[in-house]
């Protein structure tokens, strides 16, 4: 298990969670996103430094 630490990984509205069983399955969309967009805002900053 992958613990995100404070509020990361438990954004309101978008994850998506499955449970069956003895089964579980949680993706946190949202906060996927949210590290897309912060990713491809500090690398394009960074390309265009260069």
């Amino acid at each position: 298990m992958v613990c995100y630490g404070g509020f990361i990984g438990k954004l309101p509205g978008g994850d998506i969670s499955f449970k069956k069983g003895n089964f579980s399955f949680h993706f946190p969309i949202m906060t996927s996103i949210i590290i897309s967009i912060i990713l491809t805002l500090i690398f394009t900053i960074i390309g265009r430094l260069k």
